[in-house]
């Protein structure tokens, strides 16, 4: 059922989501024009944002934090893994790998060498701190909803 608090789930992820994936762009030399995988990434943590979210905050503050934390990861973990299936493909074309093992193989390091470049405290608490903000968020527009729904 859609409610303010997805909607509210799902633009701040995609927001978030942008943001973070042109920080992690501009740590590499060559920063490419098109923001094509921003987008990407984007539409992954709304996707994200809207069914698991959204649905999930409530007047908790700390689980709602939880949530937004594994809402997080499955972001990351869902944008690598739709990213490595298109690679596999694309490369695969490319004939730059042979088998289906080297494929998944060049997958992992490539999700490895994300991990490792973004580890750093400053993405950390770039990070940490827009899931904070997103927490307080949410947190306060289901309250209002909710208040709302009960008043009628």
């Amino acid at each position: 059922m859609p409610t303010l608090t997805r909607l509210a789930a799902l633009v701040l992820f995609a927001v978030m989501a942008f943001y973070l994936a042109s920080k992690y762009q501009s740590l590499n030399e060559d920063i490419p024009e098109a923001q094509s995988i921003n987008i990407f990434f984007a539409v992954v943590a709304a996707a994200v944002g809207w069914v698991f979210v959204g649905q999930r905050i409530n007047r908790n503050v700390l689980q709602a934090f939880s949530v937004v934390i594994q809402g997080y990861i499955a972001t990351f973990l869902l944008a690598l893994g739709l990213s490595a299936l298109y690679g596999i493909f694309t490369k695969g074309y490319q004939m730059r790998y042979k088998t289906f093992g080297d494929a998944l193989e060049g997958s992992v390091d490539d999700a490895w060498a994300i991990l490792q470049q973004i580890s750093t405290a400053d993405f950390a608490t770039v990070g940490l701190g827009g899931a904070a903000a997103i927490t307080l968020f949410l947190v306060v527009i289901y309250r209002i909803a909710e208040a709302k729904r009960v008043a009628r």
